[in-house]
């Protein structure tokens, strides 16, 4: 599992532990389980998604970034689920 993940936006398909930090959208793909806090100004969670964290939404400051940079748009598998 990736324990942080910053980009612009991201979708996200496996298991993630961890901080996760987008600017635009972040979805929760149907599978995918989440376990941290989230910063996004846009955020989808498909039905079969799982979350347990906090999740911080405003529109006032972007998220900022872990390494600086940041992709422009993230796709992340990590571990399947099983």
């Amino acid at each position: 599992a990736y324990p942080h993940i910053a980009g612009q936006q991201a979708d996200i398909m496996g298991k993630v532990n961890g901080t996760i930090k987008v600017r635009e959208l972040l979805q929760l793909k149907g599978g995918s389980q989440v376990s941290g806090n989230i910063y996004s100004t846009k955020l989808q969670i498909e039905p079969t998604a799982n979350f347990n964290g906090q999740c911080h939404m405003n529109n006032q400051e972007p998220a900022p970034s872990l390494n600086g940079k940041g992709e422009k748009h993230l796709v992340a598998e990590a571990e399947p689920v099983k």
